[in-house]
């Protein structure tokens, strides 16, 4: 019986640990708390993802509500810090991320949206294989910001903060301040 009360709790404990984010749907900046900033991606799948988990300064999931079939962009705002994609679950199988050798990890920055890349991931034979990479569009991001949340990017920078390096935010940034 205690055993049981004490694999109950470690589970509560553990579940408590991990939040559900709420992305933004409104075009309204909102006064970020200290050292917060705002992920960008985009998810592109031909399933629809029940759960995607991600560990670091927040361990955090996202909900089948953001990870539809298709295409679906994600703005929250979140802590600023590195974090790392963990897994991934559809139907009824999990998808571990971070043991594959692609770099999985981000930043976000206060104060700026991080645009992270796009999460694409593929599926064939009902789940038994699966393509996962983390894909840099940041211009298609840019149309993103530039249709849906003017009001937000009117007032932050934009820096990518995914998986290498892309220095496209701050040169189009340039480029509208010598005009």
């Amino acid at each position: 019986m205690q055993k049981r009360i004490g694999v109950l709790l470690i589970v509560l404990f553990l579940s408590g640990c991990v939040s559900k984010l709420k992305t933004i749907k409104n075009d309204k900046d909102v006064h970020l708390e200290q050292g917060q900033g705002y992920l960008l991606m985009a998810i592109n799948t031909n399933v629809s993802l029940t759960k995607l988990y991600v560990s670091g300064t927040q361990r955090f999931t996202l909900s089948k509500e953001d990870l539809k079939r298709g295409t679906n962009y994600i703005l929250v705002n979140l802590p600023a810090g590195e974090y790392e994609f963990n897994k991934a679950h559809f139907y009824n199988y999990y998808f571990s991320i971070s043991d594959s050798d692609h770099d999985w990890q981000f930043k976000i920055k206060p104060n700026i949206i991080s645009y992270i890349g796009d999460l694409n991931i593929e599926t064939e034979w009902w789940g038994r294989r699966s393509y996962m990479e983390l894909v840099n569009n940041s211009s298609i991001a840019l149309e993103f910001l530039e249709t849906k949340f003017p009001n937000i990017l009117k007032s932050r920078q934009v820096e990518y903060q995914g998986p290498g390096n892309d220095d496209f935010f701050q040169v189009v940034a340039q480029s509208g301040e010598s005009k």
